[in-house]
């Protein structure tokens, strides 16, 4: 087991931004305290169907209720009710990073396909 039972486990709601981050600060303070690492299971929901050519098995209003506990849409509404942020600024970050996006993908579809020859350059191994 090689020191497996001094490894510590927690779980969190992975749908609350602020319950995630607080669980990652104390697992990073005891890393750095030397008490070794910690595995946050951060417990969540896949909105989307696991894949898109099989039929989604979900109970009617399932993934409707879960939408309501989307961790953006809780944090967003959070930081605008603490008056952190206003709307306006949220949606001024929002049309910056849709840009930024923008810019990547069409880079990306831009840009040559890499040479198969490459595939192994700069990979890892032993």
């Amino acid at each position: 087991m090689c020191g497996i039972q001094d490894n510590l486990g927690v779980t969190v709601d992975g749908n609350s931004v602020t319950a995630v981050y607080s669980a990652a600060q104390e697992a990073v303070e005891r890393a750095r305290s030397g008490e070794g690492p910690t595995l946050l299971e951060c417990k969540t929901y896949r909105i989307e169907p696991h894949c898109g050519i099989i039929a989604d098995q979900r109970k009617p209003g399932e993934r409707e209720a879960w939408q309501k506990k989307d961790p953006i849409i809780r944090f967003r509404s959070k930081l605008i009710s603490d008056k952190i942020i206003t709307d306006v600024e949220i949606r001024k970050i929002e049309e910056s990073v849709d840009a930024e996006l923008k810019e990547a993908v069409d880079y990306a579809n831009q840009s040559p396909y890499p040479d198969p020859n490459d595939l192994q350059h700069m990979s890892w191994q032993r």
